[in-house]
């Protein structure tokens, strides 16, 4: 058995909380983000942990991610996101999550703010619609005909020779 000071200081230990991450400031992008999010009253958390990542804005109802993509997340000059970037998404969409792409140079384009608040809504309604992540990668992709006179098609306006 312990003795009694080993013990109190295990039921210390016990109690105590793990450290919390000292979080960035949330930068202007993802809090105008959530300024429309909460005016389109849709319950949602900012800079929510998640696993070993920090996510953006995170809808409390569904499993909606956020990502506001600002130009530290795309090479430099380019469109292409960064690798860091493009794997934190597999593993996000891998929970579960769907994720609606915001970025930078499509935010900032749009000057008012109910096309900003439409342009939300619809890229929401993309992201829960979007059925691509529902089939596996290496199925192999089932064959549009149902039946044999779907090949028909293409021969159906071939000349044939007359014969009398």
């Amino acid at each position: 058995t312990l003795s009694a000071d080993v013990v109190q200081a295990f039921r210390r230990i016990h109690r105590m909380e793990p450290r919390r991450k000292v979080l960035k400031p949330t930068v202007n992008f993802t809090r105008k983000l959530s300024d429309l999010l909460r005016k389109m009253k849709i319950a949602h958390l900012v800079n929510a942990e998640s696993g070993p990542f920090v996510l953006d804005v995170v809808e409390r109802d569904r499993k909606i991610v956020y990502e506001c993509n600002h130009f530290d997340r795309y090479y430099a000059g380019a469109t292409e996101k960064i690798a860091t970037m493009c794997l934190q998404e597999r593993v996000v969409k891998a929970m579960g999550y769907k994720i609606v792409q915001i970025p930078h140079w499509q935010w900032n384009k749009i000057k008012h703010r109910k096309q900003r608040s439409e342009y939300l809504r619809m890229s929401r309604y993309y992201a829960i619609k979007d059925s691509r992540e529902l089939l596996p990668r290496d199925e192999v992709p089932q064959d549009v005909a149902l039946n044999e006179f779907d090949y028909l098609g293409e021969y159906f306006f071939k000349k044939v020779p007359d014969v009398c």
